[in-house]
């Protein structure tokens, strides 16, 4: 988490992870200020929709390979075209998913 999440003045902060507690307290807040949930990502995000292999098969992902993730929305990513642009143009080995919104 950067800095910027972090307020010394603020009762309570919810932190994903034991790093970002670290980071928390590092930078000035007290262990009473912060509190330690994990993602707040509902656990049906969280199982396997499938068989990995048949997932990639299905999405035309050679297996094996890594896949790249660049997610955008609302407009703060910059320009997405021309950094996906730059990874496919670099010879890596590599699938490559977009995935752009508006917030």
């Amino acid at each position: 988490m950067h800095a910027l999440w972090f307020n010394r003045k603020a009762d309570l902060v919810i932190v994903p992870s034991e790093p970002a507690r670290q980071n928390g307290l590092s930078i000035g807040l007290r262990e009473d200020q912060l509190r330690l949930y994990g993602l707040p990502v509902s656990d049906r995000f969280c199982q396997p929709v499938g068989n990995k292999a048949v997932l990639k098969k299905q999405f035309g992902w050679e297996d094996g390979n890594p896949v790249v993730l660049m997610v955008a929305g609302g407009d703060g990513m910059g320009p997405m075209q021309t950094t996906a642009e730059a990874i496919n143009a670099s010879g890596l080995d590599v699938s490559m998913v977009l995935v752009a919104g508006r917030n």
